[in-house]
């Protein structure tokens, strides 16, 4: 740390060879591997949707499945991580195409 006047200015430490290596793969990597299996996942989702469809004979049912199961799955998610609902009526207030 040096004092140059009413400033403080840090020096800051290269990384060990490990992290920067890590953050290498990061920056590389991650995002083009997440952007394939994102991509995978889009004919996985229609493969399930018409399976589903053909089962209950009816893909308005089948939507409506799918749509039921994602919600009681995102409401689970906001149980477990705690996200606050405090602020759900609020969403009466919101404009229509929000």
């Amino acid at each position: 740390m040096v004092n140059q006047g009413k400033c403080l200015t840090f020096t800051i430490y290269r990384l060990p060879f490990t992290i920067n290596k890590m953050a290498s793969f990061f920056n590389n990597y991650f995002f083009l591997i997440l952007a394939v299996l994102a991509g995978a996942m889009m004919p996985t989702q229609a493969a399930i949707n018409n399976k589903l469809a053909m089962s209950v004979d009816s893909p308005i049912l089948s939507a409506f499945i799918s749509f039921a199961v994602g919600t009681v799955a995102l409401f689970l998610y906001i149980l477990a991580t705690g996200i606050p609902l405090g602020n759900l009526h609020e969403a009466k207030n919101a404009p229509i195409v929000a």
